[in-house]
């Protein structure tokens, strides 16, 4: 019994501490990309004070739309097996994710006008240029990190 309670806490521990690494590598590649858009859009300090507060909200909302996207990990999603499920789990997958691209879009354009009144709209346009530049890099070093790992 002893031996199933000390397996079960190390287990659990392990859990835990691959938790805290995620949630530490995600505020690390936070920071990353902060400092890569101030760069990238060269702010005034006073264009920062207007811009900071419209990104943390826009990221706020992109996140609880992808929210239920966690539920399947990137390399699971692609491993989902259509055969096995039924024609209408099937459809409620694929209209489920369509709408979040919906609302992503939504999103996107909402936030363009609130982009705009901070940055202008060359400023927003390169928000948006910035950040899919910086998606594309992040992409391109995880690539190469898991090339190269054991």
């Amino acid at each position: 019994m002893k031996k199933q309670i000390c397996l079960l806490l190390i287990l659990c521990s392990s859990f835990f501490l691959e938790a805290q690494r995620h949630e530490r590598d995600f505020e690390k590649i936070e920071s990353f990309k902060i400092q890569y858009l101030t760069e990238k859009l060269d702010l005034s300090p006073e264009m920062a004070q207007k811009f900071w507060p419209v990104y943390n909200q826009y990221q706020k909302e992109t996140r609880e739309i992808l929210k239920g996207h966690r539920d399947f990990p990137p390399e699971e999603r692609d491993k989902i097996d259509f055969e096995a499920m039924s024609d209408a789990e099937l459809e409620k997958m694929i209209l489920s994710q369509l709408n979040d691209q919906k609302k992503l879009s939504e999103l996107k354009i909402q936030y363009f006008e609130k982009f705009k009144a901070c940055l202008g709209t060359r400023g927003a346009a390169n928000y948006y240029r910035a950040e899919l530049d910086f998606h594309r890099r992040l992409m391109r070093e995880l690539g190469k990190r898991r090339r190269n790992s054991p």
